[in-house]
Parts: C-alpha cells; sequence; structure tokens
C-alpha cells in the first residue's frame, strides 16, 4: 500500500503500486533506470528485527522487461554488514526467490557474489537492485517474507546387505515430501 511505498528509497528507480499475481492483488512496482550500474530501491525497517528464528527469507517478483535480468535481494545488519545474493530472472513469470537465513548467517550463497556474513538478530534493511539494465526495467515484488520450515523427527533407518549392494530401509514420516 502507499505506506509501504513511501518507505522505499530510491536509487535511479521509479517506485509505485502495482497489479499482484492474484486478482486484485497489489505489489511494489519499482522501474529500475538504467542511469547507473546498480539502480535500487531501498526499506528501512521501522525497528531492528531479529531473524535468526526463520529458515528462508522468500522473495515473490516478476520480471516485466523484455529480456532476462539479475536482480539483488540485499539484507543489511546494524553493523553495517551486507549479503547480496542476487539471481537471474526470466521474464514474463511469477517467481520465487528463496535464501536461506544460514546462508547469511555463513556469508555464502550459491555461486553468486553474496557480501559478508551478516548478524540476522539485528536486520535493519533490506533492498532490491539490478545489475546493469540496459534499458528500463520493470519488476514487481509481490511479497517478501521470513519462512520457518516444519521440523521433522529423523526416520529410523537400517541397512543390510544385499547381492546387488546396499538395501535400505526407513520409517515412514507424516509430511515428508522426500528422504
Amino acid at each position: 500500500d502507499e505506506a509501504v511505498i513511501t518507505a522505499f528509497t530510491s536509487g535511479d528507480s521509479e517506485i509505485s503500486v502495482a497489479d499482484g499475481p492474484e486478482p486484485g492483488g497489489k505489489a511494489l512496482g519499482l522501474l529500475f533506470r538504467p542511469v547507473n550500474d546498480w539502480p535500487s530501491a531501498r526499506y528501512e525497517l521501522p525497528d531492528v528485527q531479529d531473524w535468526s528464528r526463520a529458515d528462508l527469507l522468500v522473495v515473490t517478483l516478476r520480471n516485466d522487461g523484455p529480456q532476462t535480468a539479475t536482480i539483488e535481494v540485499g539484507v543489511e545488519d546494524s553493523h553495517g554488514n551486507a549479503h547480496k545474493p542476487a539471481r537471474r530472472i526470466r521474464p514474463g513469470v511469477w517467481t520465487e526467490i528463496r535464501i536461506p537465513i544460514a546462508n547469511m548467517i555463513h556469508g555464502r550463497d550459491e555461486g553468486a557474489w553474496c557480501g559478508t556474513a551478516i548478524d540476522v538478530t539485528r536486520v535493519d534493511r533490506f533492498w532490491f537492485l539490478a545489475y546493469s539494465p540496459n534499458e528500463p526495467l520493470p519488476v514487481r515484488f509481490a511479497s517478501i517474507r521470513l519462512v520457518t520450515l516444519p521440523r521433522l523427527a529423523a526416520p529410523e533407518l537400517s541397512a543390510r546387505g544385499a547381492s546387488d549392494g546396499v538395501a535400505l530401509t526407513w520409517t515412514e514420516l507424516p509430511g515428508a515430501r522426500c528422504y
């Protein structure tokens, strides 16, 4: 809504309310201008937040430009340390970026520049940034949320010799999707 929109600070981007993925839904609209290599929009949290109980930061967005674009989702702690993973986002589809909180704690990411480790108990800002757009790049951000994954008990596992190697058996757990 307008209150959230006005809390964002532009760094060479236009900020607006846009259509979200659901009929009647709203999203943050950013038009990244190609006036510098890294147009962005920052959000200062009203208070320092503790993200340590979450497992993932999940951002739902849509690249409305004509080409695949690289978007960074930066998170900064109150000490000035920043975690800055980036993802290539195809045009024309709603996409989820899932950033493990553990990656923020350890300063790592899956093959992308990611900055440093941050103190996830003292998060005070985040931002969205486009890498070197050659033309205006419209992107919609439908949500940014912290997700805690359900904790499941470990299955009981047994192994025994078999003629073709090792046979494994385990107890099934309600809610488990893979073993």
